[in-house]
């Protein structure tokens, strides 16, 4: 891969390191944190951290990592957290102790780490089985949390999202690339009918749910033919989720549309994002997911929203770091 599509892939969801108000404490060891427990689990820049039992009211954890986090899932009652420079971290206590497992936990400025360009974007689990996704089209797997191997993805692209539903792994990525797989092992290149990059997906009432850039949305029974459907929107959208019988989308300017038909027919809902910014990457929402009957979105500035049926949203601020992956483990309570 030359340097300028390097360059461009790196801008396009400008990740950047950005520098934000996060208390370290020095006494933890590197790449650690300790948290309350608590089953709502959200990351974010620079080693945050969040948690809440609610997903209204939301706890700081006492980290010492250093790294921006990307995402989070949980299986086996097991939480898995990934991000920049590779790293990976798991908790196996509900949440209360997180440690580093993989990656560069203390790299070095203005002297880049060796790995700066891993970037992983999106975690899954499912098969028994969690995934992750990131830059230049790896691919990781693992059992445990612990272990992780390498997969040939076939592609050279960014990966930027991936979910487990209907027996299969689907990750979509950069300029519309799709990849899917039975075991997480395997994986074969799709069709997308989009050169927009894709960055949110979903499934739903039998129905697969892809968005991206310039309000890209396409949909699929399959997983394999995909067909495009309008939002109604120019905006970026970058997350996607299905609860109470309708999609509910996310995306750039706090942009918030929802479906109920299958993703037919869409209508732009008000999500109230204030920033004292009026850029929009500044009111960005970065995804959404539905969990104990809620649906919860994220986004820059602590941004946290909540809605029970995704058509009336209320902020729940959960202080000043961009919060980039969210999730939600029952067994906690």
């Amino acid at each position: 891969m030359g340097r300028i599509s390097i360059i461009s892939k790196f801008l396009i969801l400008n990740f950047l390191i950005i520098s934000c108000s996060v208390e370290k404490n020095n006494n933890l060891a590197l790449g650690t944190a300790i948290c309350s427990g608590n089953p709502f689990v959200a990351v974010g820049d620079e080693g945050t951290i969040l948690n809440s039992i609610d997903g209204t009211n939301w706890n700081t954890c006492v980290s010492n990592i250093l790294v921006r986090l990307n995402s989070v899932t949980v299986g086996k009652n097991i939480f898995v957290a990934t991000g920049y420079f590779g790293n990976i971290l798991n908790s196996k206590d509900g949440g209360k102790s997180w440690k580093t497992v993989r990656g560069e936990i203390s790299p070095k400025y203005p002297i880049a780490p060796s790995n700066i360009y891993e970037r992983l974007f999106s975690i899954t689990y499912g098969n028994e089985m969690f995934v992750t996704v990131g830059s230049n089209g790896k691919i990781l797997t693992s059992s445990d949390g612990d272990s992780w191997t390498l997969r040939n993805s076939g592609t050279t692209d960014w990966l930027y999202n991936i979910i487990y539903a209907n027996n299969i792994f689907v990750t979509v990525g950069y300029g519309g690339e799709m990849l899917t797989s039975a075991d997480g092992m395997n994986w074969t290149s799709r069709n997308s009918g989009t050169l927009d990059h894709l960055v949110g997906i979903t499934y739903g009432n039998e129905l697969f749910v892809s968005v991206g850039y310039n309000g890209t949305i396409i949909s699929s029974n399959d997983a394999i033919a995909w067909d495009t459907k309008s939002s109604g929107t120019t905006e970026n959208l970058r997350g996607i989720s299905y609860g109470e019988n309708k999609f509910v989308a996310v995306g750039d300017s706090g942009k918030i549309i929802s479906s109920s038909d299958n993703g037919e027919n869409w209508t732009i809902r008000k999500s109230s994002v204030t920033t004292t910014y009026q850029r929009k990457y500044e009111n960005r929402l970065y995804g959404i997911v539905f969990m104990n009957k809620t649906f919860v979105a994220w986004g820059r500035y602590g941004n946290i929203f909540t809605s029970n049926y995704g058509i009336t949203w209320t902020n729940n601020s959960s202080g000043d770091s961009h919060i980039y992956g969210l999730t939600y483990n029952e067994l906690v309570l």
